[in-house]
């Protein structure tokens, strides 16, 4: 699955949050933090799920787990928020262990985990390497927090994460019932692929001749030109940030999707954006 999420805290509060242009941006779902590393509950909990709510977004929440604090205390925390939808633990702090995060998952059964990419990747916490992600996995980790980055509609960085399962999964856990934008079918036998770009929340974009864009591993798809009677081939794909990038043509036609804003062509050549 591709589906970008976002998570937010009371650190997205320096300016007050436009939860519609956050939804206009294309996010599709966030997950809110309900309690801190400190254990202090977020003060714009309630503020931020009504917001969110009101303009169709897919919601859930996370607790940050405490190796300090006993089990059945961060477990009950986790049902608490279940409640009222969907919840993750938060797993990232130094000291925590198999047995605890085991104990906690046992006793708040519905609750997934949330772990960032370097947990997994530094080791930070008990999470090193392949072995420990797949454990994680079997407990529960299906949203994988990759990087940071700007979005619509709030003041600084946020936390940009993946959902890790399948599409039908991430619409049921999030009460969503339109299905995200499908990338395109296979390519056809003798379609040319013309470039690949990185993107920053995990995976890449492939883009072939004839337009097509293909959205592979934690990369979200975000439309393409298949389909469109193109006067020429595209050429070349350029990223614009974990949600957008541009398709250029043989002319120096541009054409940007998702967050990626049409900025003009080369006009010597006559290129314009296609219709």
């Amino acid at each position: 699955m591709t589906e970008s999420i976002i998570d937010i805290s009371k650190w997205q509060h320096a300016a007050p949050i436009n939860y519609k242009a956050v939804f206009d941006a294309g996010v599709r779902a966030v997950i809110i933090e309900a309690r801190d590393e400190d254990g202090a509950v977020n003060p714009y909990f309630s503020e931020d799920w009504k917001g969110f709510e009101a303009v169709g977004m897919g919601l859930g929440s996370y607790v940050f787990m405490r190796p300090d604090v006993d089990a059945e205390s961060q477990a009950n925390d986790l049902l608490a928020c279940l409640k009222f939808g969907p919840v993750w633990a938060d797993i990232e702090a130094d000291g925590f262990t198999v047995e605890l995060e085991r104990a906690i998952m046992e006793k708040a059964e519905g609750a997934g985990a949330y772990v960032p990419s370097y947990v997994i990747d530094e080791g930070n916490g008990y999470l090193v390497g392949p072995a420990a992600w797949s454990t994680a996995r079997l407990l529960g980790a299906v949203i994988v927090q990759h990087g940071i980055a700007l979005i619509p509609g709030i003041e600084g960085d946020v936390d940009v994460d993946t959902w890790e399962s399948d599409s039908a999964s991430f619409l049921e856990r999030f009460r969503l019932k339109d299905p995200a934008p499908a990338s395109p079918a296979p390519i056809p036998l003798g379609e040319r692929i013309v470039g690949m770009v990185g993107c920053s929340t995990g995976g890449y974009w492939i883009a072939s001749a004839a337009g097509a864009v293909y959205a592979m591993g934690g990369a979200p798809y975000l439309g393409g030109l298949n389909g469109k009677a193109l006067a020429e081939p595209i050429v070349d794909i350029a990223a614009a940030g974990p949600r957008g990038y541009w398709l250029v043509s043989e002319s120096g036609a541009v054409n940007g999707f998702g967050d990626a804003r049409y900025a003009g062509g080369v006009t010597k050549l006559g290129a314009k954006p296609a219709a």
